[in-house]
């Protein structure tokens, strides 16, 4: 990752990278809030289907609220900084918070059962999509919106990859995978 920064600072100007901080200022805060504190509690509490969909469920809810909020307030942000831009940007990193809230449930169930491979795995794999795809945006001469696009497709590559090591597969409540029936 510090090897990707590098070549994104000869790539993008600070204005570039400045941009994007003030969108990550509020980002960064709802990240840390996300999941709502569900998933560290799975850690905590013993093994359920039923739970582990609960807390997907809890933690998409959640998530969204942050997204919806974000939204309605990415202009208002905006002009506080004085600097437009940031709301489309805001808005788009915003949408990551739900993938981060997708991911956070498997990764948790990885912790609990001390796959901790599987889960270095997935960070590395996030960096390495985070650096590539923001370097190739780089390259096109997408500005702000290569670090925006690669950030954002290195929160899905991590989710993907949290979710295939997870042997869980939650359903949000919804019924059963294959839809026919709920599940109980």
């Amino acid at each position: 990752m510090l090897a990707a920064t590098a070549v994104l600072a000869r790539l993008l100007t600070p204005e570039d990278f400045g941009l994007v901080a003030f969108a990550l200022v509020l980002i960064s805060i709802a990240d840390v809030v996300g999941d709502f504190g569900v998933a560290q509690a799975l850690i905590h509490l013993p093994e359920s289907r039923r739970r582990t969909d609960a807390a997907l469920a809890t933690a998409l809810a959640f998530s969204g609220t942050l997204v919806l909020l974000a939204f309605v307030g990415a202009p208002l942000l905006a002009n506080f900084f004085g600097r437009p831009e940031v709301s489309d940007l805001l808005r788009v990193l915003s949408l990551a918070l739900l993938l981060g809230a997708t991911a956070s449930i498997p990764e948790a169930l990885l912790r609990k059962r001390l796959q901790f491979r599987r889960t270095v795995g997935a960070n590395l794999a996030k960096a390495a999509v985070t650096g590539v795809v923001s370097i190739g945006l780089a390259l096109a001469s997408a500005g702000p919106w290569a670090l925006v696009w690669g950030s954002w497709r290195g929160c899905s590559c991590s989710t993907s990859c949290s979710g295939r090591s997870s042997t869980t597969d939650p359903t949000c409540g919804c019924g059963a995978w294959d839809g026919t029936r709920p599940h109980r």
